[in-house]
């Protein structure tokens, strides 16, 4: 602070003079003058002091202009050097350096201006202390804005120092420490006063900490709430205002759970609008055992909720398991059909939804078994393949018998019983009656033969097929028919009638019915044992006088007859004798295969491949088995159903079966060559009379048996 204005001015050259007034005017004294002269003179000193009197009036009113001129020269001075002030104060650069010298420099340049401007020698004085008096109150105004200023900016420099590294503690909290100790450092460099150092510091302490759990709180307002609490930033701050950042750290966590709730429910909302298409085409493919591009269960926990999407995604897989198992229930064996079914047996957990999917599962099997009543078609409908053949089999019928030899393969490999095997589906046997049924007589033949020719070896079995869809009666007997004048002869025969025919013949036709009688006479022996053999008979004996009246026209009716027969039917099967005078019949040249591979069938069947049929509870079950044995040997051989081999019958004339249910037959295809040994060693006497002691069939018979066994083997 400046104490003395003088010595403000004395850098700038101003002389400072403190003497006594100047007497405007000095009084001229002479020494005394003569009379006249005294009168004279005091005459003139009368006129002197008149003037005197005036000059002083004068120099008063001069004084009082001057001082209004000094007094308003010193307001303006005042007025204009206070605005240049506080100009120059807010023009000063950060910290004001030099600005009091600077500043008093160009008022010393105004002062020597505005001395020369006083208005007279005497009020100069005046103007001049005027302009010392406000350097001095200048020098001290700036003086004192200049350690301000210079204050200010040293504080204004650990503020920037502040703000710098608090934007450091804003992004990682971890570091606080370390910068804390460096900002202290620096602050204590700068050379403020103690007291403004130390406020400064403990702002520091205060700033940091807060800016650094304000940052805390920006990226984790939980971890910014547990450090609180954890005491770790006590005494950094004050008290109240750690309880203002935690509810600021405890607001800003749940305002980002709010939000983030809401964001994820609108996620989740705009995410299930996206899936809920996906998610149904999804369960309809996987219904019907489609694949699709699987849905990740991640997705459908975000867009359901963890519950609900993992309940979703697990039925779903669970759906998606149920189709695929419901597509391989088609053409599966019925076992493998049984066991997986047993594998959806509901077990109690989620017992609801295993229940439905059971029954869902159990339906399709259902309907598939239905489904095989029809096996042909079947097949074809789940088989891609079979379907390409059977529709190129209608532009080149050459293909038809690889069509139904993979249909037959697939109907085996689907577990569906040989017995119930068919070539033709029921719609297109049905059709093909209907075809047959519309031909002319004189069409039948070449219809029949072309269908003979498309399926080769498989026509008898599709003659049967066709039989069973009520082919018109003389077609049955046409159909298998394989002579081709014999079968054009016999559908002539057919379209002029058997009356016609009859009476065509004339007398010789009760030769022809006798002679016919006779010579299908195997075959009538052959059908008798078999379920509808007698309408069988009656068939094929009709159709075969029909055939014999249309040749007795050309030869001789006992000729016409036989040749007939011989046609028609017994001209293609062996017919093999057996006990009680029934025969049975074999494809031609394959009797005495059939014949020797029955009887090993019958030699080596043992008592254990047969059931306990019960009885007498006397006997043990192996007893009860070998007198069942030893009266299995003694049944008949029959044609079976499909006219493709032999099933054997018991003495009440019903098919024998196996311990394990099968019946025993076999079929033409199956006959292998006989082995030498196929009755195995004779029975010694001492085991014929253990079995006929267990069995309580005579000695003698058992002998018998062998000797048979013998016998067959010889020949």
């Amino acid at each position: 602070m400046v104490m003395n204005p003088s010595n403000a001015l004395h850098p700038l050259g101003l002389r400072v003079t403190f003497s006594a007034p100047t007497l405007p005017y000095q009084k001229f004294t002479e020494p005394q003058q003569s009379a006249g002269g005294v009168a004279l003179l005091k005459a003139g000193q009368q006129v002197g002091d008149a003037v005197d009197g005036a000059v002083s009036a004068f120099d008063k009113i001069q004084r009082q202009e001057d001082a209004l001129t000094v007094a308003r020269m010193r307001a303006e001075d005042r007025a204009a050097w206070s605005a240049k002030f506080n100009q120059a104060k807010e023009a000063a650069p950060l910290g004001a350096p030099d600005f009091t010298t600077g500043f008093l420099k160009d008022f010393d340049v105004y002062a020597a201006e505005r001395l020369d401007a006083s208005p007279s020698a005497p009020a100069r004085r005046d103007v001049e202390l005027g302009l010392i008096d406000l350097r001095g109150k200048l020098a001290e105004e700036g003086m004192q804005f200049e350690a301000g200023a210079r204050l200010a900016k040293r504080r204004g420099d650990v503020e920037q120092i502040r703000n710098l590294n608090g934007g450091l503690l804003a992004r990682d909290h971890r570091d606080f420490a370390t910068v804390l100790s460096d900002t202290e450092n620096s602050i204590r460099t700068l050379g403020l006063p103690p007291a403004v150092q130390a406020q400064e510091i403990e702002a520091t302490r205060s700033t940091f900490a807060e800016t650094a759990l304000l940052g805390l709180s920006s990226r984790d307002p939980a971890a910014a709430m547990a450090a609180i609490r954890s005491g770790a930033w006590d005494g950094y701050t004050q008290p109240d205002r750690l309880v203002r950042l935690f509810d600021h750290a405890n607001t800003e966590d749940r305002r980002r759970r709010n939000e983030a709730r809401a964001l994820a429910a609108e996620a989740r909302a705009e995410e299930r609008s996206v899936l809920e298409p996906q998610l149904r085409d999804a369960f309809s493919a996987a219904q019907d055992g489609k694949t699709v591009s699987a849905i990740p269960e991640s997705r459908l926990v975000n867009a359901y909720g963890p519950e609900r999407g993992r309940q979703l995604f697990r039925d779903l897989e669970d759906t998606r398991k149920l189709g695929a198992d419901v597509k391989t229930v088609a053409m599966a064996p019925p076992d493998v059909q049984d066991r997986l079914l047993a594998s959806y047996a509901p077990d109690g957990a989620g017992y609801a939804g295993e229940r439905e999917r059971y029954d869902q599962l159990g339906r399709a099997i259902a309907r598939d078994r239905k489904n095989r009543e029809d096996p042909a078609a079947y097949v074809l409908a789940n088989s891609p393949k079979l379907r390409d053949l059977v529709a190129g089999a209608r532009q080149d019928p050459r293909q038809a018998q690889a069509a139904v030899a993979l249909s037959l393969t697939l109907q085996a490999d689907a577990g569906i019983p040989e017995i119930d095997r068919r070539i033709l589906p029921v719609a297109m046997a049905d059709n093909a009656v209907r075809q047959l049924a519309a031909l002319p007589a004189e069409s039948r033949a070449d219809a029949i033969e072309g269908m003979s020719k498309t399926y080769g070896d498989h026509w008898p079995s599709v003659y049967r097929e066709l039989v069973a869809q009520k082919l018109p009666t003389g077609y049955e007997v046409l159909a298998t028919v394989d002579h081709p004048v014999a079968r054009k002869e016999l559908a002539e025969a057919q379209g002029v009638g058997r009356e016609d025919m009859r009476q065509a013949v004339g007398k010789n036709a009760k030769t022809v019915d006798d002679g016919v009688r006779a010579a299908m006479e195997p075959l009538i022996q052959s059908l008798s044992l078999q379920p509808g053999g007698g309408a069988k008979i009656a068939l094929w004996e009709d159709q075969t006088r029909l055939l014999a009246y249309r040749y007795a026209l050309t030869m001789p009716p006992a000729d016409a007859a036989k040749k007939a027969a011989d046609d028609v039917v017994i001209g293609k099967y062996d017919f093999v004798p057996q006990d009680g005078g029934l025969q049975v019949r074999a494809p031609k040249g394959q009797g005495d295969r059939a014949a020797a591979y029955a009887r090993h069938i019958l030699d080596t069947l043992n008592a254990s491949d047969l059931p306990d049929i019960g009885g007498n509870r006397a006997l043990s079950p192996e007893d009860r088995r070998d007198i069942l044995l030893s009266s299995i040997r003694r049944g008949v051989w029959v044609n079976n159903e499909r006219d493709d081999g032999w099933v054997l019958l018991d003495a009440r004339h019903q098919p024998v079966t196996r311990a394990d249910g099968r019946r025993i037959e076999f079929r033409y295809g199956d006959v292998a060559p006989v082995p030498v040994d196929h009755v195995g060693k004779n029975l010694s006497a001492d085991e014929i009379d253990a079995m006929a002691a267990r069995t309580g069939i005579s000695a003698d018979q058992l002998r018998a048996n062998a000797m048979r066994r013998q016998a067959a083997q010889e020949d």
